[in-house]
């Protein structure tokens, strides 16, 4: 699914509302930034993601094989649990914050939350979240080329302030309401919700609101807005 001239939706569960790759991934992006390749976030890594994720990179124009680094903005199982399976099967290279590459490599499930998870009957029993290298640890803040693109990795690497960088306000096309999306995670906070018994049902909720936004019936700022209003609801029960 092409979303604008470089970034294509190559993966994405059915609790994310699009259902282009297995159940529990999160949204995977290719980025092309003309003479190279790489992918944002990689999902769970089963067997149906995989195959499916890089069916649709084919089906975008591209070979896997070329891509050359896959960018990780977090380690939850839903964006990260797969990051092994395309290292090992594409030879790319794994690149995220600090914090989140050495939990990776570490492989602590306390830290991401996917025993818990797991447990709670989130993720299937049968599932393995396996502990990965990282090539390339990114301190808060780094900035890496990706051909003509020079922002992707900022914008794969958020940072305390993220939304007040000025390099990143340049980088944001103009339709995004920054200063709505910060009060609104300001005044959301971040959960640990991946646990939760709401949490399935508030990613069924972010489908549909991200479906609407990409209709035209939502602004950006409406879609962010409406989602916390969402997370208030279903966590209060």
């Amino acid at each position: 699914m092409r979303l604008t001239s470089d970034v294509h939706l190559v993966g994405g569960g059915t609790l994310s509302g699009f259902g282009v790759s297995s159940d529990f991934d999160a949204h995977c992006y290719l980025v092309d930034g003309g003479d190279e390749q790489i992918l944002v976030e990689c999902g769970m890594g089963t067997e149906t993601g995989f195959r499916r994720v890089t069916g649709n990179i084919r089906r975008a124009g591209y070979d896997p094989a070329a891509i050359t680094t896959l960018f990780l903005t977090h380690y939850h199982t839903d964006h990260a649990g797969g990051a092994s399976v395309y290292r090992e099967h594409l030879g790319l290279s794994v690149a995220t914050g600090t914090a989140t590459g050495r939990v990776l490599e570490a492989g602590d499930h306390e830290a991401t939350s996917f025993c818990r998870a797991q447990a709670a009957g989130v993720f299937p029993e049968d599932y393995s979240y396996e502990a990965c290298p990282v090539d390339d640890l990114l301190p808060d803040g780094t900035q890496r080329s990706v051909g003509r693109l020079t922002e992707a990795a900022a914008l794969a690497v958020p940072y305390p302030s993220f939304f007040e960088d000025p390099a990143i306000q340049a980088a944001y096309p103009d339709y995004y309401d920054l200063g709505v999306i910060t009060s609104e995670y300001d005044r959301a906070g971040t959960p640990a919700a991946r646990a939760l018994s709401w949490y399935q049902g508030f990613q069924v909720k972010v489908g549909e609101r991200v479906n609407d936004m990409l209709a035209g019936d939502a602004t950006p700022a409406e879609t962010v807005a409406n989602m916390a209003d969402d997370a208030v609801e279903l966590a209060a029960g």
